[in-house]
């Protein structure tokens, strides 16, 4: 016979011990991993393209030619609309929220021009769609700047904080998984019903397991052994 059913109630408060060391690394991984990610990419590892097969990246040396899109005919205050698709892909490791405007503080309005979008949730390695709804008065972004040029499209990045929820939800069940199977083999052990299982998640029913005495008749040979 190995130490371990030599020493059942021993083993069985190690086993309560590992659970809840378990449970301590567990929640551990979880808060380091739930911390701000490095702000070294303003975009956090947002990939933006132009094209539905993600093979056209947005980038400095290529945007979209915003005079190329069907802007609608002007309305009695001279603004025109129109609607741009761009597809987003998450390569971080953080769930994003992605929003558009015009300037890069949201904050402050663009004269003659407006750039608006629903908020965009991407899970890590996630893609998907972004729809833009722009508006501009050709009247007056002309005045503003003759050659035009000014129009431009801001992506603001927001990493969201980790689902704490699934975190905990995966430590009371390594708890339990734990707790219940090494109850469950310390009443085989010693011969006793395992109803006695019902109250091994209790203080009480902890106590009254390592109590309960070992009924499971041991011959000579398995002592030696």
């Amino acid at each position: 016979m190995n130490w371990f059913k030599r020493h059942l109630n021993w083993t069985y408060l190690f086993c309560m011990v590992f659970a809840f060391f378990v449970a301590f690394m567990i929640g551990l991984v979880s808060g380091l991993a739930s911390l701000v990610p490095d702000t070294t990419d303003p975009l956090y590892g947002l990939q933006i393209y132009l094209d539905e097969s993600y093979t056209r990246p947005w980038s400095g040396n290529n945007m979209p030619d915003l005079n190329n899109l069907s802007w609608s005919t002007s309305d009695s205050n001279g603004w025109q609309n129109a609607t741009l698709t761009a597809y987003l892909e998450n390569r971080g490791s953080t769930t994003l929220e992605v929003k558009t405007s015009a300037t890069e503080n949201p904050q402050y309005a663009m004269p003659g021009f407006s750039v608006s979008s629903d908020a965009i949730v991407l899970g890590p390695h996630e893609r998907g769609p972004i729809f833009i709804k722009m508006s501009q008065s050709p009247m007056v972004l002309a005045a503003l700047s003759p050659d035009a040029g000014m129009e431009t499209i801001y992506f603001q990045v927001n990493p969201m904080p980790k689902d704490e929820g699934s975190a905990d939800l995966a430590i009371w069940i390594t708890v339990i998984a734990i707790l219940i199977g090494s109850a469950g083999w310390v009443l085989h052990q010693k011969g006793r019903s395992y109803g006695w299982l019902l109250l091994s998640l209790s203080g009480i029913g902890i106590i009254i397991i390592l109590c309960l005495e070992n009924k499971r008749f041991i011959s000579e040979p398995e002592l030696e052994a």
